[in-house]
């Protein structure tokens, strides 16, 4: 932790980033076979990149 913070020591912009709850991971999931980006579906559901990319890896579908 950083001091005095109470912050992660990685920083506040993962620790206030929303997960996917499996009803956003299936529409994640949907886009992405569509042809839409991981970066285009994470910012337009407004969620990290990454945890769109465990989304799709978790749905056996090969990231590009």
């Amino acid at each position: 932790m950083e001091a005095g913070r109470g912050l992660p020591e990685w920083g506040w912009r993962r620790a206030f980033l929303p997960r996917l709850d499996a009803e956003e991971a299936a529409e994640a999931v949907r886009l992405h076979k569509q042809g839409v980006s991981l970066q285009t579906v994470a910012r337009a559901m407004r969620v990290s990149r990454r945890h769109v990319t465990q989304a799709v890896r978790a749905a056996h579908i090969r990231v590009h």
